[in-house]
């Protein structure tokens, strides 16, 4: 994940941070986006379908 997340560019210009938690044995990728950035939008859906399947 992270380094997916690493070879994708501008990546770091709109992802603020990324948590992995587990709770109760489920492994949890928290990803917290900069809304605010002009390319977010366009990537935004490829992006929770890629944090989804992983």
């Amino acid at each position: 994940m992270f380094v997916a997340l690493a070879e994708q560019p501008n990546t770091s210009l709109w992802v603020k941070s990324i948590k992995i938690r587990s709770l109760s044995g489920t492994k949890h990728i928290i990803i917290s986006l900069d809304f605010s950035a002009p390319h977010c939008q366009n990537n935004l859906q490829m992006w929770m379908k890629f944090a989804c399947r992983k």
